[in-house]
């Protein structure tokens, strides 16, 4: 099973420690994720889906709605993916 997150226009995430944010919401399934570093865009609609990272599948979530990206992670457990506003506060990932 995988994890569902929801994001407004410019919120962001990351997974481990590389920051994406949300740049674009046409409607609740058709949105578009940028990857902070070099700017590549991954434009999202229903029935589709986007490598952002080795072995890191996303794709439209259940139940979007009107301004926000409902976005469906599919990863394996080590790799950490983390609402942006967590992970500022938590000062990032700590590796062990």
């Amino acid at each position: 099973m995988g994890l569902g997150l929801s994001f407004r226009k410019g919120e962001d995430f990351y997974i481990n420690d590389e920051r994406f944010f949300v740049s674009e919401i046409r409607s609740p399934t058709a949105f578009c994720i940028v990857r902070e570093k070099d700017g590549q865009a991954f434009w999202l609609a229903e029935g589709q889906a986007a490598e952002l990272a080795p072995a890191l599948r996303v794709s439209v979530g259940d139940r979007g709605q009107f301004h926000l990206a409902r976005v469906s992670f599919d990863a394996p457990r080590e790799v950490l993916i983390t609402e942006g506003d967590k992970y500022r506060r938590n000062g990032g990932h700590r590796r062990p």
